[in-house]
């Protein structure tokens, strides 16, 4: 080779190598080729390209966390809807409210009423109500009228209300007489009206009675009128008018609320009048009448039932014996469910009905000729009593059988229960007349004639006697003659006796201790009958003296009593 061709060659092979050094042939400077990594994996700080994690075993740092709302236990603003005409002294609630903006429990306190939270109870303690549960309300409404109470609940210091308003009072007042009767009589030129008085939306500030519409008698009460009680002043001979006015602490005035006639008269008079139709000769038994606010007495000389209206103290003949029946009525009683009056005729032997409605033909319930020959004797029977835990049977007393039955009201059937035998022969019968069943000491007590003069209890169960009360086996302020009429005002403290020959007894129920509470009105030697009717809970009796053809009231609290109707006795 030529060695100009050969120079050439060395100067290309030199300017290529210096190209190459300088990274191009461009006349820019040569960059050096970048290093590449083998495949998957990135070149070391480069940020472009993700490390793969399949290859780095160095921990990766976790992402910051969002941070935590702030907790809200202040709630939205809250009421509740107002409740209005709401009866004085009526528990009232709330509608039910769900509060809104809180997110975690808040506090609770509520003021003049109690809160529950969904379906729980209500109380007054202060607690905490969770977001989403229901918040009701409950207060007891003022007592007095047109008054308003404010409920105030507070969450989270945030208080709402609840309004409750009572009804306003246009009313008056109501007031009624316990005694007397409406229409009576009385020989006394005293006498003490007794009453109640009742409002319900305001308290009563006055009752006052009025006599004749001129006198004027400020009552006296120690439980705000609820009871109340005045003495008037009567004038001899003279029909008076009571009229009672009764006036609220608002000034709603009833100034008629209740009246009652009084005829002061002498004793020996007729009432009412002088009529002389229908007079009790000799009254054996008695019997009270609700529905048709009458008193029922038997009359055992007349063989008749006579009806006296208390509304106005006539009397009128309920039933006569028309034939050889019916003989000698002596004991009543009202079969409530049958709507009828039950009748013991002593000298019938038997026990007959009739009707309240007005059909006044008797018709036989039981005698001692019953097609079931398998009965108890049945002589004279003098007493009958209803069961109060059994309305389909009565208890009946035969003086001469000496016994005391259980009957069947709706069959007639008898089925002994005590007799001078049965269970055993201690304490034996003598003229067993009237009934008063005892339920909470399990017992009948019976009374008795003049031969024994003692009151039996009977063990409803057995049939077992003892004695409940006697002249010889326990004390008080009077004996017994002839305890043949009993009842009850209040079973659980005493019972009250009707005494021939003595007037009202009452006994204590656990000593048997006995005290006069009325005696009699002009005793005579005679007997007075004295059959009595009171029914539990009642502040008045009523009593028939047979001697004196009267029919009475008593008074059970001041021992008063007056006249309901009265014939005059024969010369």
């Amino acid at each position: 080779m030529p060695q100009s061709t050969f120079s050439v060659w060395i100067l290309i092979l030199t300017l290529c190598a210096l190209l190459t050094a300088c990274g191009g042939s461009s006349g820019s400077d040569p960059q050096p080729e970048p290093h590449q990594p083998p495949p998957g994996q990135s070149t070391p700080g480069d940020d472009n390209e993700p490390d793969d994690p399949g290859d780095n075993n160095e921990p990766q740092p976790e992402p910051e966390p969002e941070p935590e709302p702030e907790p809200i236990t202040i709630p939205d603003s809250f009421s509740f809807a107002p409740q209005e005409d709401v009866i004085p002294g009526e528990l009232v609630e709330s509608n039910p409210i769900t509060l809104s903006g809180i997110t975690v429990p808040a506090s609770i306190s509520i003021t003049n009423g109690e809160y529950k939270l969904g379906d729980g109870s209500f109380t007054a303690e202060d607690g905490h109500i969770k977001p989403g549960q229901s918040l009701t309300l409950r207060t007891t409404a003022p007592e007095s009228a047109d008054t308003t109470k404010e409920v105030v609940v507070t969450v989270g210091g945030v208080s709402g209300s609840f309004v409750v308003t009572t009804m306003e009072d246009k009313e008056p007042p109501e007031a009624s007489i316990v005694f007397p009767n409406v229409i009576s009589a009385t020989e006394n030129t005293e006498l003490t009206i007794r009453g109640t008085a009742e409002d319900a939306l305001s308290e009563i500030a006055r009752v006052t009675v009025i006599v004749d519409g001129t006198e004027e008698y400020e009552v006296e009460s120690e439980d705000n009128f609820a009871s109340w009680q005045a003495k008037i002043t009567l004038t001899p001979n003279t029909q008076h008018t009571i009229t009672v006015s009764v006036e609220d602490v608002l000034g709603n005035v009833e100034i008629e609320a209740a009246t009652a006639v009084v005829h002061q008269q002498a004793w020996e008079r007729a009432f009412p009048g002088d009529d002389g139709e229908h007079v009790f000769e000799r009254a054996e038994g008695m019997t009270y009448d609700e529905e048709g606010h009458r008193v029922f007495v038997a009359d055992r000389n007349t063989h008749s039932v006579i009806e006296v209206d208390l509304a106005t103290g006539e009397r009128e003949l309920f039933f006569k014996r028309a034939e050889s029946h019916f003989y000698g009525a002596s004991a009543l009683v009202i079969d409530k469910p049958r709507n009828r009056l039950l009748v013991v005729n002593q000298r019938d032997d038997a026990v007959y009905s009739l009707n309240l409605e007005g059909e006044l033909q008797p018709t036989l319930l039981t005698s001692p000729t019953h097609p079931d020959t398998d009965q108890p004797a049945f002589r004279s029977p003098r007493g009958i009593a209803l069961d109060p835990q059994n309305p389909d049977r009565a208890f009946v007393t035969a003086s001469t059988s000496n016994n005391l039955a259980m009957l069947d009201l709706r069959t007639g059937l008898r089925t002994l229960l005590s007799d001078n035998e049965t269970p055993d022969g201690d304490n034996p019968f003598s003229q067993p007349r009237g009934l008063l069943v005892d339920d909470n000491n399990n017992r009948i007590l019976v009374g008795s004639g003049t031969s024994t003069r003692v009151i039996f209890s009977v063990d409803k169960t057995t049939g077992k006697r003892t004695i409940f009360s006697s002249s010889e086996t326990t004390g008080g302020d009077i004996d017994l003659f002839c305890p043949a009429s009993l009842g009850s005002d209040r079973i659980a403290k005493r019972i009250l006796v009707g005494d021939c020959g003595r007037g009202i007894i009452a006994i204590d129920i656990d000593t048997g201790e006995r005290a006069l509470i009325k005696a009699l009105v002009d005793p005579q030697l005679a007997s007075h009958g004295m059959h009595l009717y009171v029914e539990e809970g009642w502040e008045v009796l009523y009593y028939v003296d047979s001697q004196h053809r009267a029919l009475l009231m008593l008074d059970l609290e001041t021992e008063e009593q007056v006249i309901l109707s009265k014939g005059t006795r024969p010369d």
